[in-house]
């Protein structure tokens, strides 16, 4: 019996020394859990703070988003209107171009009608006629003297401006 009665004291001195160190943790427990509780609601309100400043942040970050969008979206409204007067003003060149070919084209049908009115003019009967010139070798010499002058003035002036015209 007496190794029985050593090991009921050593399993009371250690139930002792347990109940001791339980106490001592409910102790401190106690006595830190205020504080513990203090912590818990400054990282609970610091939490709750951030997720406030996160949601506007969202906010302005969804405007700035919704801003810019718009103001790519004006932007190319205004490049297209750009290229487009780019594109409406080269056309009008073009047409002003083509225009003014064919007013200078017209011009010179009418020179060219007029000079054939003053070539048909000097048709050997005709003029002829008119010098009174009966003697064959001078008409020839007078017809051919005038074919040579209008080729020699004429015809380069009129190859430049025809290179100028546009095709028809």
């Amino acid at each position: 019996g007496s190794s029985n009665t050593i090991d009921m004291m050593n399993l009371d001195h250690w139930q002792r020394k347990l109940l001791r160190e339980v106490e001592n943790i409910h102790k401190d427990s106690h006595e830190s859990w205020p504080h513990l509780n203090e912590a818990v609601d400054g990282v609970l309100h610091n939490a709750q703070h951030l997720q406030a400043e996160l949601q506007a942040l969202g906010r302005n970050v969804n405007l700035a988003r919704e801003h810019l969008l718009a103001q790519i979206a004006a932007e190319e409204d205004e490049f297209v209107k750009t290229q487009q007067q780019r594109d409406d003003d080269e056309r009008y060149r073009e047409v002003r171009y083509l225009v003014q070919k064919e007013k200078e084209r017209k011009h010179i049908e009418q020179l060219v009608g007029k000079m054939q009115g003053r070539v048909d003019a000097l048709q050997p009967e005709q003029h002829w006629r008119n010098l009174r010139i009966s003697d064959a070798s001078t008409k020839a010499a007078l017809h051919h003297a005038v074919q040579q002058k209008l080729k020699s003035e004429l015809e380069p002036w009129l190859r430049e401006q025809m290179v100028q015209l546009p095709p028809p």
